[in-house]
C-alpha cells in the first residue's frame, strides 16, 4: 500500500513539473478546446437520442465524434483568424491552435477505440 502512495506522489510531482513548463496561455487553449469539444459531442448525442430514442449504431457514434472534431477545429481556426485580424491586442499562433486541438483529438481517438473495441 505504501508503494502506491509513493508512486502516486511521484506521478503527481512529475505531472506538476511538466505542467509548470507549459505556458498558461497554452494550457487555457487546451482546456477550452477540450471543453468546447465535450459540449458539442454531448449536445449532438442528446439531440440524436431525443430524436430517435434507440440504441446508437457505431456509425452514428462515429459521426458524432467526427462532426464534433470538425466543429472544434473550425472554432480553433476561427480564433486564430480573429487573433490575426486583431494583431494589436492578440498574437496568432499555430502552437495555440495545436494546443486547442490536442485534447479533442486525444478524446476522439479514445472514443473511436471504445466504439470499435466494445461489442
Amino acid at each position: 500500500m505504501l508503494w502506491i502512495l509513493f508512486f502516486k506522489g511521484l506521478t503527481m510531482n512529475f505531472l506538476l513539473d511538466l505542467l509548470s513548463d507549459i505556458p498558461k496561455d497554452k494550457l487555457l487553449h487546451f482546456f477550452y478546446g477540450t471543453v468546447i469539444y465535450l459540449i458539442i459531442i454531448f449536445t449532438l448525442t442528446i439531440i440524436a437520442y431525443g430524436k430517435y430514442h434507440y440504441t446508437f449504431t457505431r456509425e452514428e457514434m462515429l459521426a458524432d465524434v467526427i462532426i464534433s472534431l470538425f466543429i472544434v477545429t473550425l472554432v480553433g481556426i476561427g480564433k486564430e483568424l480573429y487573433d490575426y485580424k486583431h494583431r494589436d491586442r492578440h498574437t496568432p499562433s499555430l502552437r495555440d491552435l495545436t494546443f486547442t486541438l490536442v485534447g479533442p483529438f486525444t478524446i476522439s481517438i479514445l472514443l473511436i477505440l471504445i466504439i470499435y473495441l466494445v461489442k
